[in-house]
């Protein structure tokens, strides 16, 4: 499971180390979490990360600003940490540090399908019914200009990125096509 967070929200990565993303839920499997993030030039916020890690060893730190334009980079960090470090995992998990995962009826699910390699299970926007925002007027952190996405009023099909699951298969797969794949600053419509 990895979990994308920033250096502020500490208080939101221990509500979680708590309840649903408790190694310590399912005895009989092996379950690893981590929280990813970029850097920050906040000293403060620099200190409390320093010390959260040596607590509880769990966090990646991407080479790139947390903000919210590089949440992309975040997603592919997060491809390529599961491609690597848990290259034998069958699943792998995606959330937000603002999303309450069930993980029991997650398990419970993947009963079924955990063997399968071309897995990728999330609540999914269709082609056309995601409008793109281009008013800056209307559409505040969310504005998409021409340039960044033409041609289209309306995004592809994609996964709405608050939590997602895959198979690992799909986590390296994944990863290998950010190699090719266009950079677009809206993590849930690139990933």
């Amino acid at each position: 499971v990895y979990v994308h967070s920033s250096p502020g929200n500490r208080d939101r990565r221990e509500q979680l180390r708590k309840t649903w993303a408790n190694v310590n839920l399912f005895k009989n499997l092996h379950f690893r979490v981590v929280f990813l993030m970029g850097q920050t030039n906040d000293l403060a916020a620099q200190a409390s990360i320093k010390d959260e890690f040596k607590t509880h060893q769990d966090l990646v730190i991407g080479d790139f600003t947390d903000n919210y334009k590089n949440l992309t980079l975040k997603g592919i960090m997060g491809l390529h940490w599961a491609s690597t470090y848990c290259a034998n995992a069958p699943i792998v998990i995606k959330a937000d540090d603002d999303a309450f995962v069930n993980i029991f009826e997650v398990m419970r699910i993947l009963g079924d399908y955990k063997s399968q390699e071309k897995l990728v299970v999330c609540p999914l926007w269709k082609e056309n019914t995601m409008p793109i925002l281009r008013e800056p007027k209307k559409c505040m952190k969310w504005c998409v200009k021409y340039s960044e996405f033409p041609g289209r009023t309306h995004f592809p099909q994609y996964c709405a990125g608050l939590t997602y699951i895959m198979s690992n298969q799909m986590a390296k797969e994944m990863y290998a096509a950010s190699f090719s794949t266009p950079f677009f600053w809206i993590d849930d419509v690139y990933v």
